[in-house]
């Protein structure tokens, strides 16, 4: 009978836990960007796409001064081996050589694109990082902001792309 009860205590101790994970998931996204992407094609690129975005990729927004974003990056490196497709957008840069030296000292994957303050504004960027699952047409799947594990990356990432198959 204590076995049991011990049983039940742990699971509604998981069960209150991830009640919070999920609030404070809702919280962080509740500003984030809905509307489809807007056209990056104009702006400048740094790299390759070598990613295969056919369904579902991974937008990682960032600055190059960001504390968080640094610890961070390397995560998408790490998801990217894994066949997760990912593309990156600095944000509140000063100059180009700042954006290269942050990419290549955190082993961003190929493709940087170079954002603009107006399209800080657009996207209604808060905080760095932002993270925002795209679908191939360029609608927003899912957004959130702050430091992700390489395990949460992983599970946001086939959660939503079995939820828009």
């Amino acid at each position: 009978m204590e076995i049991k009860s011990k049983l039940k205590y742990i699971i509604k101790q998981v069960l209150v836990l991830l009640l919070v994970l999920a609030a404070i998931e809702w919280w962080q996204g509740r500003n984030i960007y809905r509307d489809p992407l807007p056209d990056l094609t104009s702006f400048t690129v740094i790299g390759n796409d070598t990613s295969n975005s056919d369904s579902l990729y991974l937008l990682y927004i960032w600055a190059p001064w960001c504390g968080v974003c640094r610890m961070s990056a390397s995560n998408l490196s790490t998801i990217n081996t894994l066949g997760i497709p990912v593309k990156s957008l600095a944000l509140a840069w000063e100059t180009e050589q700042e954006v290269r030296d942050f990419a290549t000292n955190h082993h961003l994957p190929s493709l940087v694109i170079l954002g603009n303050e107006e399209l800080l504004a657009k996207l209604k960027v808060s905080a760095f990082p932002t993270y925002l699952l795209i679908k191939s047409d360029g609608s927003v799947v899912k957004g959130w902001q702050g430091y992700t594990t390489v395990l949460g990356l992983i599970i946001r990432y086939y959660t939503f792309k079995v939820l828009t198959a």
